[in-house]
């Protein structure tokens, strides 16, 4: 089934889904996209993220910066690594 729109008072509304529809109160706490993207969950549970700068204008970098850049690091302020791991669902204490 394809998605069905009305035309509103504010323009299209999406009313069906092409899925399906959800039953009432299953709706679930779905992962922060950006976030997935972004961070990485190792087997002990330390965040990890990339490093910022390896994009564009390699050129002018050296070989070893270049390697450094493309390492993964620990993320080690504790408020957002709490908030984060909170997201991915992984936190001791949920809310």
């Amino acid at each position: 089934m394809y998605p069905i729109f009305t035309l509103g008072g504010s323009g299209l509304a999406r009313v069906g889904s092409r899925h399906g529809s959800r039953k009432a109160g299953a709706v679930g706490v779905k992962t922060k996209s950006s976030i997935k993207k972004r961070f990485r969950v190792n087997g002990v549970g330390v965040l990890k993220r990339m490093r910022s700068g390896k994009r564009h204008l390699n050129f002018q970098k050296s070989s070893a910066r270049i390697r450094r850049l493309g390492l993964h690091v620990p993320i080690k302020a504790k408020g957002l690594r709490k908030s984060y791991l909170r997201v991915f669902g992984l936190s001791p204490f949920k809310k």
